[in-house]
């Protein structure tokens, strides 16, 4: 039992014992078979007993409570950013499989049509990452599957890239709260 519901009930014996003490016993109690406690110094010892004697914490339980809540606290702090950290590393996951998509006649990687090559080089000048992105974006009615397949690739390198550095933030954020919690909580091990 808790504490408050020990005084709750010993608060109600010892009031019931205060009020019967100035009554007789009635005739129908003094002829009863069952036996009445007759000794009501003993329940009002236990009563005081447990009234005056609060609980005993030692070092050792409060450090040990402490412990619990300030892991509790790191779990409830860190778990959402870990959880973004696990979509992160699951995006880049899915990227890395269209940047190492396998195409028509079994080859790997994406490729431009010379015809697509040509165009861009029109255009821009040059064949760089951006340039087939922009002719891509800004030329829906020339686009080829070969195109296609570079855009996609190019994007999915793009993304990953971001993605990284997101994740490099993300884990620089869980490195400072687990080094918070080692600086708060940290000296609580040499107590137990």
């Amino acid at each position: 039992m808790k504490l408050n519901e020990v005084l709750l009930i010993g608060g109600a014996l010892l009031a019931a014992l205060v009020l019967s003490k100035g009554r007789a016993v009635s005739s129908v109690l003094q002829n009863a078979t069952v036996p009445l406690l007759s000794n009501e110094n003993k329940i009002q010892n236990e009563i005081t007993k447990i009234i005056v004697t609060p609980p005993q914490f030692t070092q050792i339980d409060i450090t040990q409570q402490l412990r619990n809540i300030s892991s509790l606290e790191l779990e409830k702090n860190l778990a959402p950013l870990q959880d973004q950290l696990i979509q992160t590393q699951n995006y880049i996951s899915d990227q890395e499989i269209i940047i190492n998509k396998r195409y028509g006649r079994g080859q790997q990687g994406a490729f431009l049509y010379p015809s697509d090559v040509q165009n861009i080089q029109n255009r821009y000048g040059t064949i760089t990452n951006e340039n087939t992105i922009q002719y891509y974006e800004n030329n829906p009615e020339i686009r080829t599957q070969g195109l296609f397949n570079q855009y996609e690739k190019l994007i999915a390198r793009r993304n990953v890239g971001k993605a990284e550095e997101m994740i490099t933030t993300q884990q620089g954020q869980i490195d400072l709260i687990n080094e918070e919690y080692q600086t708060r909580f940290g000296g609580l091990s040499r107590y137990g």
